[in-house]
């Protein structure tokens, strides 16, 4: 293999760039050229597509103004990079890949912020103090600090910053608690110097100095802080902070000495979102609820939807990573439309969601033996559901704790319910002076959500009675804090106090008798819909219809009698946008946006009420379905890999729309269904798919009997994903039966080539060769060249399995020649696997290298990340097979790399038995045994049907393994790798095994 350049950029303390240890010169004059490099070194895979480029570094300019500049740097950025480049030859370097610019698109990069986030996020999962410092040690100063001014390197500067002192504080408890008290203070004067008003780091300071009978050095740190605060921002310590200094003032007796506790438990496994903002005045609840939780199997966070039981829940759960060896695990249940969707989403959040093993069984196997925490988040929609699932896995797991977060108990036995309420608020007599208001955790949670639209907002005599008449207003829910928070400085808070009087006089006439929270609740939801306009009132109805969020192209569509393009309707979604009725968020491509659910259940209300309900869900599925039909061909084209992503992405919200089809537009949703099989496929979603269509199909009965063919063909195409031979040949059969009555021939021969992959998984080639021959009479019959290559390449594969390989040879040529005049270039590289594999049976092993070379080389030309993830597979094999091991190593580790850039579950499996083979050929029996539990998930995951000869190999291979290191260590590591998820098996294979 021929060695790549090797490219280190330094962003942090100082902008650098060096290849192969040599350092680069970045001319001054040429700064626009060096942006560019830092732009894209700053990206997670040091790429970005051209408009975004164009946005960050010229967003004054016109496109084609930006694209010119972008050109004439680009050349001086690439003689940065490579100072010998010529002219005309090709670069290494700042490559384009179709509209995304690559840095280097041939070989490694090596980014010093890269290497700084993945260190930190380590860090945090193992607790590991070592890895702390590195990351710390690696932070040589700000971000591109000669870049302050540009506004497109504040982001990256400021989360950068957050981190390292985040970090610095982190590593310091670490210490702390091991009692390394020196190495403590040590980064926390480190995070004082670098942010003196970091108050934490201070309080930390203090409370070390205090334990440890250093007074006055305790004294001084509380006076630095308060200088800091009030210089820098012109406010005093907080509560906590100024508690501790009383107590150091009047040397309190009973403050606990510092003792080092046992190692730190490390968390290996589990997943919880990341909190995005401070928890705020629930420091009291936090503590009791840990207390609760370390006494139940159950616990229940009950109250008034926005009242942060999701919130309180997510810190609690953040603060017990790493105290169960089985994982802290959040399952998010807000999306889910009926109970049978419970066990899957849980299996799914542990990685065991597959197509062919039930959910409750993978789920069982995954928990199983080990302490675990399940949350399950917002229960109260399928309260019954959640209820049965809980005895089921309680019952069945006895090291399982469940918290789960709803609007009313389960009602099992040993739950404990406990009420997450309103944040204290102001009682109406209570002193309003500014000093004592800042106690009141609701008045504080107000404050700091003012504080994000309106920095320099300060809490004074003369608003001080207004902010606690919203709170007081608001009952001091979250929710209701947070929409009132954003119209601060577009309405006074006078303004404010008053709509909301009116707001709530209404709701209590018009909802009599109903729960006093609920109102509270939905008079903010209401007074911030009634101070839109008409027709924004109509868009934020209409998009509540979207379960996963939504892009502006899908807001144009599920609203299609409104026109976008004249600027009305998407000025009124930027609205909404600002006024927090909806949120954005950064997509990976492009800006997505989504309603809190309350929200959204709330404009679902005034959806009905409107009488738009139907006609809007109906323009929905309408525009998935255009959708679909468009992206269907790109799914195996130069770019699948974009819209397999970007179809995951809507997974929900066409999840949520195939739902509604069953009883509204049951045509419409057969064909959405059936023209996204590939990625159902694909993704792992089969055994889902398969039971929408077994509900669904029976209802068709005035369906047009194309649709139903189609239909008929997709569900027999997951039938066999599954693994469900029986079911998948009688749907196949009504679809061949469908489209014959049709008199469409050529559906006639798709339905037979299915028939015939079908058996073909059987390994039944008889039966193969039955319904190929059918199929390419029929190809012949109409005329269509193309689908008699597909006859003739399945046919070959008939033949070679019934040791026909001259038979198959010739099949294979012939189809290969139709695929060369007609220019299917896929279909082509499919076909020299085919030749390679018939040559690699016969031993002719210069020839089928040959063979997959060519495939190899044709997939790269087609952009084609599955095509090539099969044909390196191939080479691995081969060379795995010649008994040269390392060859066989590195392409292998090739192909692992295509199938995660594709995402693709299909022939993956063959991966890590390859990889479990040449494992243990070069002696490394953990890895052999840890894949071997891979790739027993893996097909249990998907379904596949292992043939008894290759069973008999696999089943040879594992007692091998099993003799060389020990039952005990071999179960144990196949469990690992039965346990972890695939992401987690790539991250390992493809980082730690090398």
């Amino acid at each position: 293999m021929s060695s790549e350049l090797r490219l280190r950029v330094g962003v942090l303390g100082q902008f650098f760039l060096c290849l192969d240890d040599q350092v680069l010169t970045t001319p001054q004059r040429r700064k626009k050229a060096s942006d560019i490099i830092k732009l894209l070194a700053l990206q997670p895979k040091q790429r970005l597509h051209r408009e975004q480029v164009l946005e960050a570094l010229w967003p004054e300019l016109d496109e084609k103004s930006g694209m010119n500049n972008l050109h004439q740097n680009l050349y001086h950025a690439r003689r940065m990079l490579e100072p010998g480049l010529t002219a005309g030859a090709r670069p290494r370097f700042l490559t384009f890949e179709h509209e995304t610019l690559v840095l280097h698109a041939g070989g490694s990069v090596e980014v010093d912020y890269a290497e700084f986030l993945r260190l930190v996020n380590q860090a945090r999962r193992q607790g590991d103090a070592g890895l702390y410092e590195a990351a710390v040690a690696l932070y040589r100063g700000d971000l591109l600090p000669e870049e302050v001014y540009e506004d497109w390197t504040e982001p990256y500067r400021e989360e950068a910053r957050s981190l390292y002192l985040a970090a610095l504080l982190e590593l310091a408890h670490l210490l702390e608690q091991r009692g390394d008290l020196l190495r403590a203070c040590h980064y926390l004067e480190q995070a004082t110097a670098k942010e003196p008003t970091a108050e934490a780091a201070h309080l930390a300071l203090m409370q070390i100095y205090a334990r440890t009978g250093r007074r006055t050095e305790a004294i001084q740190q509380f006076q630095i802080l308060r200088e800091a605060l009030v210089r820098e921002l012109g406010e005093e310590p907080d509560e906590g902070t100024r508690a501790l200094y009383e107590q150091v003032l009047q040397k309190w007796p009973n403050l606990p000495e510092l003792t080092a506790p046992p190692e730190l438990k490390q968390a290996h496994q589990g997943w919880v979102p990341v909190p995005l903002s401070p928890l705020v005045g629930r420091e009291a609840a936090l503590e009791e609820t840990l207390q609760l939780l370390s006494g139940t199997r159950c616990l229940t966070l009950t109250g008034v939807a926005g009242s942060g039981k999701t919130r309180l829940a997510l810190e609690l759960a953040s603060r017990l990573q790493g105290q169960y060896e089985g994982g802290v695990w959040w399952v998010e249940l807000v999306a889910l439309s009926n109970a049978q969707m419970i066990l899957p989403a849980i299996a799914q959040a542990l990685g065991v969601h597959g197509t062919a093993q039930p959910p409750l069984k993978g789920v069982l196997e995954r928990l199983r033996g080990c302490k675990a925490l399940l949350v399950l988040d917002n229960c109260e929609h399928l309260i019954e559901g959640c209820a049965e699932t809980a005895i089921q896995l309680l019952k069945s797991l006895p090291g399982l704790q469940l918290l789960t977060t709803s609007r009313e108990s389960l009602g099992i036995e040993g739950e404990i319910a406990w009420v997450v309420a309103p944040l204290e608020v102001p009682a109406p007599k209570a002193d309003l002076r500014a000093e004592e208001l800042d106690r009141y955790g609701s008045v504080r949670f107000l404050l700091g959500r003012i504080r994000q639209h309106q920095p320099r907002f300060r809490l004074d005599a003369h608003n001080a009675i207004y902010l606690a008449q919203i709170c007081r207003r608001l009952e001091g829910l979250p929710l209701a804090l947070e929409l009132v928070a954003t119209w601060v400085g577009m309405l006074s808070l006078q303004q404010i106090v008053a709509r909301l009087e009116n707001s709530l006089r209404l709701l209590t006439r018009g909802h009599r008798g109903g729960e006093r929270h609920h109102q509270t609740l939905e008079a903010a939801l209401q007074w911030s819909y009634e101070l839109l306009s008409e027709p924004e009132r109509s868009l934020f109805a209409r998009l509540s219809v979207f379960v996963g969020g939504w892009t502006l192209e899908a807001a144009e569509g599920a609203c299609a009698d409104l026109s976008f393009q004249g600027g009305e309707p998407a000025e009124w979604h930027s609205r909404l946008v600002r006024t927090s009725m909806v949120l954005a968020q950064e997509g990976s491509n492009q800006m997505r946006f989504r309603m809190l659910e309350p929200v959204r259940q709330f404009g679902l209300a005034r959806l009905e009420a409107l009488g738009l309900a139907e006609a809007t869900q109906k323009q929905m599925l309408e525009w998935y379905l255009t959708q679909a039909t468009q992206i269907a061909p790109k799914l195996t084209g130069a770019e699948q890999a974009y819209w397999y992503d970007y179809l995951s992405t809507e997974y929900e919200n066409i999840r949520a729309v195939l739902q509604r089809s069953q009883t509204h537009q049951i045509d419409l949703g057969l064909q959405l269904a059936a023209r996204l099989w590939r990625f159902w496929q694909v993704k792992g979603h089969a055994q889902e798919i398969l039971a929408w269509f077994e509900a669904t199909l029976p209802r068709a009965v005035q369906v047009p009997l194309a649709v139903l063919a189609e239909a008929q063909n997709a569900a027999g195409i997951m039938a066999r994903t599954c693994g469900q031979y029986d079911r998948s040949f009688d749907y196949l059969e009504q679809a061949l039966a469908s489209r014959s009555a049709l008199g469409d021939r050529r559906g006639e021969a798709i339905a037979l080539n299915n028939l015939a992959v079908s058996a073909r998984d059987q390994a039944n080639y008889p039966k193969v060769e039955h319904y190929c021959r059918q199929s390419l009479a029929i190809a012949r019959e109409v005329g269509d060249r193309n689908l008699e290559a597909l006859g003739l390449m399945n046919l070959g594969v008939a033949l070679r399995g019934q040791a026909q390989n001259q038979a198959a040879r010739v099949h294979f040529q012939q189809s290969l020649a139709i695929c060369s005049e007609l220019g299917e270039k896929r279909s082509v590289a499919a076909l020299y696997n085919y030749l390679g594999g018939l040559a690699q049976d016969q031993d002719q092993y210069p020839e089928a290298r040959q063979y997959y070379q060519q495939s190899y080389e044709l997939n790269q030309e087609l952009g084609d990340f599955w095509g090539l993830g099969i044909s390196t597979h191939n080479l691995a094999a081969l060379w795995h097979q010649q008994q040269d091991h390392d060859q066989a190593w590195e392409w292998l580790m090739q192909s692992l790399s295509y199938y995660q850039r594709a995402g693709v579950l299909h022939g993956l499996n063959e991966c890590f038995e390859t990889l479990a083979s040449i494992a243990y050929k070069r002696g490394h029996l953990e890895q052999a045994a840890w894949a071997l539990g891979v790739l027993e998930h893996l097909e249990d995951s998907i379904g596949v049907i292992v043939p008894p000869e290759r069973k008999g190999m696999r089943t040879q291979l594992a007692e091998e393994v099993k003799r060389a290191m020990g039952q005990a260590a071999y179960i144990q590591a196949r469990q690992k790798g039965y346990r972890d998820s695939l992401q987690d098996a790539y991250r390992q294979v493809l980082e730690g095994f090398r």
